[in-house]
């Protein structure tokens, strides 16, 4: 069943007290332990509100991701692409947190169906979430290899048709949605921790195309880079033609020649005298494609850089719908913590600050007003 028999680690991730001896990795979770932490973590009371940690958000985790690479070479390009998978995946945890959306209702169907409890905390930082209790034994615990698989491809249809349904189709790469909504079907987001939460399955990086084994640090990676490897239509069109005349020869021969009768002379005669309706037919679904024809930037090594931004202006200018880049004035997964801190966990204006790392103290009093607004639904 794949991921689902990976182990669990301790939900505290970097914070875990083992984590340094570790090699940088959070303790192994028993198999017997049913909490998120481990053993060592309870004994030495982490997760405490007065020693939590200051945060690190999605976008500073990558951008420190970034500068680790380019010390070595490497390059991973900012793009627009990266910041609406971050703001999705932070819009659907808060649905999730708020228990109200289109999201949140598709997760607690799947909770329902299959008998799942949420525990409220946020999984480790490595490892997808263990199998869920309603899973049956895994072979190397004795249960049966196919009932396991087979669970396995349902649990998985179940949580992809729930991207299917929430998620834009375009969104569907640059994240590993299994890891995400694992950790959406078997936990809810704790408070503070609603960003760590959201930095499930990461954001994924690549170059779109094929890399040279002869590049030295390979090509520059981004989020769901918007290439696309297409063959030279003309020529797939002919081999395309070739391959129908092929099978029609074939089609002749094998089974219509026996018989007396040439296909050819059958195609001619339907070609001279088709159904009725087929002609408009035909155009019609060809003015269909002519409609969702889009923009190409075709690179060879002709092609100069000068030339592909050139390019790419008159495509965006072509492309009438294109969306506008826009950026909310307060992040809302960070507004909705600070009014559950300050109105249900007591926390002081000085510790919210803290865990923000806000050098002044009014930016908790505005966060916390506009998060009681999103929490009462205004």
């Amino acid at each position: 069943m794949g991921s689902l028999s990976k182990p669990r680690y301790c939900s505290l991730g970097e914070q875990c007290t083992q984590y340094s001896s570790l090699g940088g990795s959070p303790a192994k979770l028993s198999r017997y332990n049913t909490q998120t932490i481990c053993e060592a973590c309870r004994r030495a009371g982490a997760g405490q509100a007065e020693r939590q940690p200051t945060l690190h958000t999605e976008e500073e985790s990558l951008e420190q991701f970034r500068n680790r690479l380019r010390s070595e070479g490497k390059e991973v390009l900012h793009s627009d692409v990266e910041r609406k998978l971050v703001a999705i995946k932070q819009e659907l945890v808060e649905q999730l947190w708020l228990q109200r959306g289109p999201f949140w209702e598709a997760v607690r169907d799947m909770r329902a169906r299959c008998g799942i409890i949420a525990v409220t905390a946020s999984p480790a930082t490595i490892g997808a979430p263990g199998p869920p209790e309603c899973a049956p034994k895994a072979p190397e615990e004795g249960g049966e290899e196919a009932e396991w698989d087979a669970f396995g491809e349902r649990w998985s249809a179940d949580l992809f048709s729930i991207r299917d349904r929430t998620v834009p189709r375009y969104f569907h790469e640059g994240v590993d949605w299994w890891d995400f909504l694992n950790s959406c079907v078997l936990y809810d987001p704790p408070v503070p921790g609603l960003h760590e939460f959201a930095r499930r399955g990461g954001i994924m990086f690549s170059s779109g195309v094929p890399e040279r084994p002869s590049e030295r640090h390979g090509l520059p990676r981004m989020a769901r880079p918007p290439i696309k490897l297409l063959r030279d239509p003309e020529e797939l069109e002919a081999l395309e033609a070739w391959r129908w005349f092929r099978l029609m020869q074939e089609l002749q021969e094998r089974y219509l020649k026996p018989l007396g009768l040439n296909v050819w002379e059958m195609l001619d005669d339907i070609e001279r005298n088709p159904p009725p309706g087929l002609v408009e037919e035909y155009f019609k679904r060809l003015d269909q494609l002519d409609d969702g024809r889009r923009v190409y930037i075709e690179v060879d090594e002709q092609t100069t850089k000068e030339d592909i931004e050139k390019a790419s202006q008159i495509a965006r200018a072509w492309q009438k719908n294109r969306p506008p880049r826009s950026r909310p004035l307060r992040n809302r997964l960070t507004c909705i913590e600070c009014a559950v801190l300050k109105d249900q966990h007591d926390w002081s204006n000085e510790q919210v600050a803290e865990r923000f790392d806000w050098e002044h103290i009014e930016k908790v009093r505005k966060h916390a007003e506009v998060g009681r607004a999103i929490i009462e639904g205004e």
